[in-house]
């Protein structure tokens, strides 16, 4: 596949972090977990910009795509206003996606069949990855 390659309604920006997002839990795949926004290593489950600054790079703490997406996101990008208190609505602002599209990728029961049951059915954290890779890729081509 040609990393160029996307479809219209994927902007270069959006494909881009989407990518980033991957390619950094492809660097620690223990971290992924797309069942929650943010889980501390002392297992509080969260989903707000502020916990996220507080545990999301502590040692032990998972994060969904959403969350990658402002792991790699320039840190000046987190300073959004009121409406993007949420991990999910600041990632969905940075990375330039509609809301629609942030609910298709940002939620694995909302995936298509075929990518949300190879995650359920990883038996790695790398093949959890590999599931969302797999995931983001086709949404970058086909919009979907």
């Amino acid at each position: 596949m040609n990393i160029e390659e996307r479809h219209e309604s994927v902007s270069p920006h959006t494909s881009d972090i989407l990518r980033k997002a991957v390619a950094a839990a492809e660097q620690d795949a223990k971290k992924l977990d797309m069942r929650q926004w943010l889980t501390s290593a002392d297992g509080t489950e969260c989903d707000s910009v502020t916990s996220f600054i507080q545990f999301g790079g502590e040692c032990g703490a998972t994060l969904c795509l959403a969350g990658f997406i402002l792991a790699v996101a320039p840190e000046e990008s987190r300073q959004k206003p009121a409406q993007c208190r949420s991990i999910e609505n600041l990632a969905t602002v940075v990375s330039g996606l509609s809301p629609e599209a942030a609910d298709v990728l940002f939620y694995s029961d909302n995936w298509p069949e075929a990518f949300e049951s190879q995650y359920r059915a990883a038996p790695s954290p790398a093949e959890r990855v590999e599931a969302l890779r797999q995931r983001v890729e086709y949404f970058i081509l086909t919009g979907e």
